[in-house]
Parts: structure tokens; C-alpha cells; sequence
């Protein structure tokens, strides 16, 4: 168990486009979970996970907070981190560019510039993995040029 990670959110979102969510909340996590959530993903019912340090939700998003998040799935995958001052900080695909590629097709639907969308899964687990140990971003991977808001 994490001693930072205290929460995974990952919401199903019914094939039927009219139906809500049904929200899934996984409370301390095992990487075994989150890993297993991770690898799930699929762009449509299972578009996206977030780790969290807090579990109410008003506490995220006071900017106290931290969090990260993987949104895509099926070889396409945005991961981000709000850390350390950083707000959404993403993961940078270096051979991408401003070309959109969908990543979340359900419900409101989310896509990115291929520039921030990772194609390797393994990449992807490792950086989670790195946020999960050590409450950082991956030191192995490029991240967004960004100036910490704090």
C-alpha cells in the first residue's frame, strides 16, 4: 500500500450514451489495482483513472492537493500530474504532434494533441507506479515545460 496514494477513482461509463456513470472509488489502493485498472482501460467505459492522496473530492481541487491522472486506453494514453505546484502537467510524446487523437469517447469525450499521448503501456505503468512510490513525476520520461503554480 501506498502511504501517499489513498484513493483510485475509476468511473464506468455505460456503452448507452444516456445512462450516467456508476462511480468506482477504489479506497488505498494496491498497485496490483491500480495496474490492473490501468490496463483496462478502453477510451469508452473505462476512460480514464485518477490517484489521489485525499478522498474527498472538494479537497483535490482546493489546490492543496495533489493527483494523477491517465485518461485513453487501447494504445493511446494521456497521463498528467498535478504535483508540486504543477497543475496537469503532462507526459510528452516527442514524436507526436498537434494532430488530435481521440482518448475518451463517451459521455463528454476527451482528445489531445498526439505530442501529449503516449502509445507504450509499459511507459504509462511506470510513470503511475513512480507517482504511486513516490509522489513525483517520473524522472524517465519528458514532461510538459511548465512553470509550477506555487
Amino acid at each position: 500500500m501506498s502511504p501517499h496514494v489513498k484513493l483510485l477513482e475509476c468511473p464506468e461509463f455505460p456503452a448507452d450514451s444516456n445512462s450516467p456513470p456508476v462511480e468506482k472509488r477504489i479506497v488505498h489502493p494496491t498497485w496490483q489495482e491500480i495496474e490492473a485498472t490501468i490496463r483496462k482501460l478502453d477510451k469508452h467505459v473505462h476512460p480514464f483513472i485518477v490517484l489521489a492522496p485525499v478522498l474527498d473530492e472538494s479537497e483535490r481541487f482546493n489546490g492543496d492537493s495533489d493527483f494523477f491522472e491517465v485518461i485513453g486506453g487501447n494504445g493511446d494514453y494521456w497521463v498528467a500530474g498535478s504535483i508540486n505546484g504543477y497543475w496537469q502537467r503532462r507526459a510528452v510524446n516527442p514524436l507526436g504532434d498537434d494532430n488530435e487523437i481521440d482518448l475518451w469517447t463517451s459521455h463528454q469525450g476527451f482528445s489531445s494533441p498526439s505530442e501529449f499521448v503516449l502509445h507504450d503501456l509499459n511507459v504509462v505503468l511506470r510513470a503511475a507506479k513512480y507517482y504511486y512510490e513516490y509522489n513525483e513525476f517520473d524522472p524517465n520520461l519528458e514532461w510538459e515545460d511548465q512553470t509550477p503554480i506555487q
